[in-house]
C-alpha cells in the first residue's frame, strides 16, 4: 500500500538540531503526543492541536486518526529523522523535475550535492537550492507526517514559525509518496 506524507524541513539544508529539541517543540505546540513503535521505528501519535497545526484543504478531506495495525498504513502519525553527516535528498515516486530558482527553466540533469549552472540564464547554485516544486527536499532534519496526500494539507504558519524559532532558520515542506 502506498504511503503519503507531508514532510517539513529547514530551508537551510545544513541546519542540524537534535531530535530531542524538535520533539520537545512539537509536544509543546501540541502537534506530537505519545510515542509508539511502527515498522521498527519510533513514531508519535498526533497531539491535541494536530488539526489546528496541519491545515487540511478542500471541503471534505480524509483524516484518519486511527491506530497502527487497525486502520491500515494511512493513519495520521509523525516521525523525526535526523541525518548526522550531510544533507540528503529526500524524494518519493511523485518527484517532479526541479526548476532554476532564477528563471524557472526546467532542470533536465542534476547530481545530488553538486554545483549547478542553468543553461538558460547561467545562474549558478547548488542542487540543494533548486526549486523542487514541493516534491522533494534537501536537509539533515525531517519531520515526517503520515496520512497526508499531496496538496491535501499544509503546515500552519504557527507551526512553521515555531520550528523556525528552534532552528534559527525558516522551514519548508513537500509531499512524498512511496
Amino acid at each position: 500500500m502506498p504511503e503519503n506524507l507531508l514532510i517539513l524541513h529547514p530551508a537551510e539544508p545544513y541546519t542540524c538540531i537534535s531530535e530531542v529539541e524538535i520533539l520537545e517543540a512539537l509536544r509543546e505546540i501540541g502537534l506530537a503526543d505519545d510515542e509508539f513503535e511502527w515498522q521498527e521505528e519510533r513514531h508519535f501519535r498526533p497531539g491535541e492541536r494536530y488539526l489546528q497545526l496541519i491545515t487540511f484543504l478542500g471541503c471534505s478531506p480524509v483524516v484518519s486518526l486511527g491506530e497502527p495495525g487497525v486502520t491500515g498504513d494511512e493513519f495520521a502519525h509523525l516521525a523525526i529523522e535526523v541525518k548526522d553527516d550531510h544533507p540528503v535528498l529526500m524524494a518519493g515516486s511523485n518527484i517532479k523535475q526541479p526548476r532554476c530558482p532564477k528563471c524557472r527553466e526546467r532542470v533536465t540533469s542534476v547530481q545530488e550535492n553538486s554545483n549547478w549552472q542553468c543553461p538558460a540564464c547561467a545562474h549558478e547554485t547548488t542542487t540543494e537550492c533548486l526549486d523542487w516544486r514541493q516534491s522533494a527536499g534537501f536537509g539533515r532534519i525531517f519531520v515526517k507526517i503520515w496520512g497526508v496526500f499531496e496538496g491535501e494539507a499544509v503546515p500552519s504558519d504557527e507551526l512553521l514559525r515555531r520550528l523556525g524559532a528552534i532552528a534559527d532558520t525558516p522551514w519548508k515542506y513537500f509531499y512524498l509518496r512511496r
